[in-house]
């Protein structure tokens, strides 16, 4: 048996951008041919638009940016570069373009430079499942961080959870044959030795997670960590942590799968539904590619083919894809979680007197615990847009005219969610190769 790291690293193309400079003899022709190669040389970057793109979570757009500029050594540039890398689920290629901008002692980074790098390998390292490393990473990115660092709070919640995984071999898995099973209720069957349980599947759980007295039930080690997990309901709990050191699902084999350790009370809601188990994102991204049928089967194939799209990216668990809309390129999430699909706040403000010519208003109550948000937003009858080369039309779209509670800062446009997926026979998303099919 081999076994195979859940992370996956491929060179992405980069155009050249060299000019090829013709040589006379006649010196007036030399500087007439100087001065026509530097006119139609590329402008510089500016940093200021490709941080616009960042900020937006544009990854597509800014990698095409960043393909079409020469290689710069500017380190505003390469940093973004490394933000690339790192969203088309290239960490380690990332670490290593970042381990140059630290390593540099001709051209030391500023303090502010030199956090933002610290935190992009803290999560390059997490998702590498390299704990120590990540550990370290992230006590210097807050050692750093000035007033403009921006919201740190994710970092430095992690890092009680990472200092209780120091010493924890990485995630290995191995592929032994083709994988398919269909969820009931949202649950699939999971194996540790001779034991199986039925755990929900949600790439959406930053990880995986197990109630307190399931990971005893399996004779696993709870580390203590006293991790602050904030919840959906505005909640902050205290979690441990856990170690499987085997797990199977079908014929994929995990060994040292880590589990977030809840209090049972924490998955329980109400007397009907009880959590044993969560299997979340990084065991779901380690099994390649993940073949979603309409029907609510799940395929998991041995050997994934090559995809090209390139059509897909992550922002932490969110898988990000581009949506044309009214002849224009947006940013959307793709969330099988969600029922129903969404517009939200930047949508709303690009496309505005489209939306409020078309639609009714009618705010949407948003409950956030005990308390209910209202939040204005239009109803369209009809929302029709591109998805990886596909049409998706929908009837009776909600479109949210200002942030949800929670999601302040958000970035995506749209939020994809089943009404539209499952409009297709299977949905391909494949984590190596960054790519998004949809098949009919």
């Amino acid at each position: 048996m081999t076994a195979r790291a859940r992370t996956f690293d491929r060179p992405l193309s980069r155009a050249s951008a060299g000019l090829a400079i013709v040589v006379v003899l006649a010196a007036a022709a030399t500087v007439a041919a100087r001065q026509e190669a530097q006119s139609s040389a590329p402008a510089p970057p500016d940093p200021a638009d490709l941080e616009a793109l960042y900020e937006a979570r544009d990854y597509f757009a800014l990698r095409d940016r960043l393909d079409a500029i020469p290689e710069v050594h500017e380190p505003r540039i390469e940093l973004l570069r490394a933000a690339v890398l790192r969203a088309f689920n290239r960490p380690a290629a990332s670490n290593e373009l970042l381990d140059r901008l630290l390593a540099d002692d001709a051209a030391p980074l500023p303090a502010d430079l030199r956090q933002r790098a610290l935190a992009l390998r803290h999560f390059n390292h997490f998702r590498l499942h390299e704990y120590k490393a990540a550990y370290d990473a992230g006590r210097q990115a807050l050692r750093l961080a000035g007033p403009g660092a921006g919201d740190l709070s994710g970092m430095r919640d992690s890092l009680p959870l990472l200092r209780a995984l120091v010493g924890v071999e990485p995630q290995f898995i191995d592929i032994a044959g083709r994988t398919q099973f269909t969820l009931y209720k949202g649950r699939l069957a999971v194996q540790f030795g001779d034991d199986v349980r039925q755990y929900l599947f949600d790439s959406t759980a930053p990880l995986s997670v197990l109630a307190r007295s399931e990971a005893e039930a399996l004779g696993l080690e709870i580390r203590k960590a006293d991790a602050p997990v904030a919840t959906a309901t505005d909640l902050t709990i205290i979690a441990d942590v856990a170690v499987a050191p085997e797990m199977r699902i079908g014929y994929v084999e995990y060994r040292n799968v880590v589990f977030l350790v809840l209090p049972d009370e924490q998955l329980r809601v109400g007397d009907d539904l009880i959590i044993d188990g969560i299997i979340g994102f990084p065991a779901i991204e380690a099994m390649i590619e993940v073949r979603y049928g309409r029907d609510g089967s799940i395929e998991i194939p041995r050997d994934a083919p090559a995809r090209r799209e390139g059509n897909l990216a992550l922002e932490q668990v969110d898988p990000l894809a581009q949506v044309e809309f009214a002849g224009d390129i947006v940013i959307a999430r793709l969330d099988r979680s969600a029922a129903v699909t969404t517009g939200h706040a930047p949508f709303h403000e690009r496309f505005r007197q489209r939306i409020e010519s078309a639609a009714l208003r009618h705010d949407a109550p948003i409950e956030r615990g005990e308390r209910t948000v209202t939040v204005p937003s239009w109803r369209m009858d009809r929302l029709e847009f591109n998805l990886a080369g596909r049409t998706v039309a929908l009837e009776g779209v909600d479109i949210f005219a200002a942030p949800l509670p929670g999601r302040e800062g958000e970035y995506a446009h749209l939020t994809i969610g089943r009404d539209a997926l499952d409009k297709f026979r299977t949905v391909i998303i494949n984590y190596r190769d960054m790519a998004l099919v949809l098949e009919e």
